[in-house]
């Protein structure tokens, strides 16, 4: 039964142009977030209360590739 969402996640060329752009456009400021190294992707997250919007975005194309694009979290 689902209860809740915890977040969203958005695939984003550039997290941080993503970032801009949101806020422009809706006024939601996102926070930085981090780098998953081990699956070549980083992240800013937009909080909307207890949940979260995740823009990700890669670092390392192969590294992602070979892991799935998956964060850490």
């Amino acid at each position: 039964m689902l209860t809740g969402i915890d977040h969203v996640l958005l695939a984003c060329a550039d997290p941080d142009a993503a970032a801009i752009e949101l806020e422009a456009a809706v006024g939601l400021r996102s926070s930085p977030g981090g780098r998953h190294v081990a699956h070549g992707t980083f992240n800013r997250l937009v909080w909307l209360g207890d949940s979260y919007v995740e823009l990700m975005g890669v670092f390392d194309p192969a590294l992602a590739r070979i892991r799935g694009g998956g964060s850490t979290h």
